[in-house]
């Protein structure tokens, strides 16, 4: 599925990439401010072409979904075409991680968001995180301009969702047509502790594991520091009596911190009453205007 996500990380911007400042909308406690960060916003599928273009030209590409593994002496994975074998697997295979299901049944919380994609008639300046727990979700919403189209956001609550958003959207004057409406499913950890780092020569990374940020939902950056450290722990351990998993987790230190920060930073933003306060001390100096009261 193309997913058209916000990066809130440095990456360095695919030839698409568009820079917005930030913009955020505390409706439940009626006030905007217009911070001075500027975010990345890129082209999912722009961005998996960019990656695909920097691979080891001996490296082999497969095309295929992994539908079996078997750990013994050997890692056998088994797909619809093919059947193969290695020392060492990296699951990096998302919310619905198959290697994940083959290692144990996780409890991580999962979420449903839903995102449209429409070109409306006046264009924002700015990407826009709406928090409005009492006509949305409990979550937030996202507002997010691309360079030809507008993508918009939000927790999936029930059949209402959509005319919830389009509602909040007609606040704003951006309607339009919606071209495009698709859901996915985003892991929600609350603890440093649910994150799933593999089971024997078996190492998992990026949403499989559990590395997603909480209070945003972002993943890429995640995904990317997870993944490399996922193979240094294996050139590490490769013929030596060391621990993979031990290696892994003393190497993802600094990352499980990271995400510590944002579990945290998700319970009092997420809460009306502290994020009030918690917004104004960190935006401390930018502009913040008062949302008047609807006459």
């Amino acid at each position: 599925m193309k997913r058209h996500r916000i990066c809130l990380e440095s990456l360095t911007a695919p030839p698409d990439g568009k820079h917005t400042n930030l913009e955020i909308v505390d409706i439940d406690n009626r006030y905007t401010i217009y911070t001075n960060r500027t975010l990345l916003s890129i082209d999912r599928t722009e961005f998996n072409r960019l990656l695909f273009e920097n691979i080891r030209e001996d490296a082999e590409i497969i095309f295929d979904r992994a539908l079996k593994i078997d750990q013994r002496n050997k890692i056998v994975v088994t797909t619809k075409n093919f059947r193969i074998s290695a020392d060492y697997l990296i699951g990096a295979d998302g919310v619905n991680s198959v290697v994940k299901k083959h290692i144990r049944n996780s409890d991580q919380k999962k979420i449903n968001l839903i995102q449209i994609e429409f070109k409306p008639h006046l264009f924002p300046d700015s990407t826009m995180f709406v928090f409005d727990s009492n006509t949305v979700s409990d979550f937030y919403s996202y507002i997010i301009p691309k360079d030809r189209y507008l993508v918009a956001g939000t927790k999936y609550s029930g059949k209402g969702t959509v005319g919830k958003l389009k509602n909040l959207l007609k606040n704003f004057k951006l309607e339009g047509k919606i071209n495009n409406l698709e859901s996915y499913r985003l892991t929600i950890i609350n603890s440093s502790r649910d994150v799933l780092f593999g089971k024997g020569n078996i190492l998992l990374a990026g949403e499989a594991s559990g590395f997603v940020s909480p209070s945003s939902g972002e993943g890429i950056s995640f995904a990317l520091e997870s993944g490399m450290l996922a193979a240094k722990a294996i050139a590490k351990s490769y013929g030596s009596n060391e621990n993979l998993l031990e290696n892994y987790r003393k190497l993802s230190k600094n990352l499980i911190k990271r995400l510590e920060s944002r579990i945290e930073k998700s319970k009092v933003i997420f809460n009306p009453e502290f994020r009030k306060e918690y917004f104004r001390r960190y935006y401390d100096g930018h502009n913040i205007e008062r949302i008047q009261e609807e006459a």
